[in-house]
């Protein structure tokens, strides 16, 4: 008779832990998550923890044109600037002198559509921090580095050697 009550012991050892924690504990995406960290492995070299030990935390995804894209581990409460500040910021390739450059970024939430939450540029999301939405469990920022390239002296150089080569085949075709 004492085994059966050894067992009904240790199921209810078991049980009482997992049904006393709190909510946040168990998942609650807009309040982040105890104990993930500690139980996570990973081996790939795109996965990032930046927290407190203890502290409730978010997975947020960091794609585009950053430094060091990847899944970041971060604590609830962490703003944008300081999410793009850890992945090393925009990646500023060389560009020529008569580009102009632009970098976008954009916050999607999951089940929200495709269309974001949170778009601006980089100097807008500077300049107005307090815009930030806040970030939430499984949330991506995209980052896009955008150029453009200005119309210039080179390039009406090129359009007018165009034309006066279309205009001497013309002249040529028609004297004969």
């Amino acid at each position: 008779m004492p085994r059966p009550t050894l067992l009904f012991g240790a199921v209810l050892l078991l049980a009482v832990p997992a049904a006393a924690q709190p909510a946040a504990a168990q998942g609650d995406a807009a309040q982040g998550r105890f104990g993930r960290a500690e139980l996570t492995e990973s081996n790939a070299g795109t996965y990032y923890r930046y927290f407190i030990p203890g502290e409730a935390t978010v997975q947020v995804s960091v794609v585009g044109a950053v430094q060091q894209p990847g899944l970041y581990e971060v604590g609830v409460g962490t703003d944008l600037g300081r999410l793009l500040a850890l992945s090393g910021g925009p990646r500023m390739d060389v560009r020529e002198q008569r580009q102009r450059r632009r970098v976008e970024l954009r916050l999607f939430r999951p089940r929200t559509g495709t269309e974001p939450i949170y778009a601006t540029t980089l100097q807008d999301a500077a300049t107005n921090p307090d815009a930030y939405p806040t970030l939430q469990e499984g949330d991506t920022l995209l980052v896009e580095v955008v150029q453009t390239k200005g119309f210039d002296w080179q390039d009406a150089v090129t359009v007018l050697g165009g034309l006066s080569a279309a205009a001497f085949v013309i002249q040529v075709l028609t004297s004969n």
